[in-house]
Order: structure tokens, then sequence, then C-alpha cells
């Protein structure tokens, strides 16, 4: 599944995994796994550390070059920095 189909997904449940786990219907479970879920979790919280320069210099490149490598549409980007 593509990485926008998931966040909505992810922004559905508003980033509740319980709630996920216990409401979401067959579909969304077939669009979006629990690594899936982790990853986007991990996506949004290094995306607000470099949003508030909170991170080091070391982490930041790697951080840079995961976004980078993950994230070739700068609308996604866009939308993880709205589920914060």
């Amino acid at each position: 599944m593509t990485i926008t189909e998931m966040l909505k997904i992810y922004e559905k449940y508003k980033g509740n995994i319980d709630a996920f786990a216990k409401f979401s219907s067959k579909s969304d479970k077939n669009t979006i796994s629990e690594d899936d879920w982790d990853s986007i979790d991990r996506l949004i919280q290094e995306v607000t550390q470099l949003d508030n320069n909170i991170v080091s210099d070391r982490n930041r490149i790697r951080i840079q070059r995961d976004l980078s490598a993950h994230i070739k549409d700068e609308t996604v980007l866009d939308k993880i920095r709205d589920l914060k």
C-alpha cells in the first residue's frame, strides 16, 4: 500500500493503535500493519525533533537521509507534519 493510504488510516484512528486494533475494518488491517504503524509513529517523532531543532547533528543527518529514502513526495512530509 502507499504511504498516503496508510497515513489516512493512521489519521482516522488518531494515531491510537489500540483503537485501530479494536475497531478497524478488515480492509484497514490489510492496508496497514502494526510495523507500518510503528514506522509512522517513528516518522512523526523524527519530523517533530527536526522541526523543533532538538536533535544532534549526527541524528539530524541520519533522519534527513532516512526521510529522503522513504518520502519522495513533499506532500507526504506535509501530511506527517499535520499528524503531530
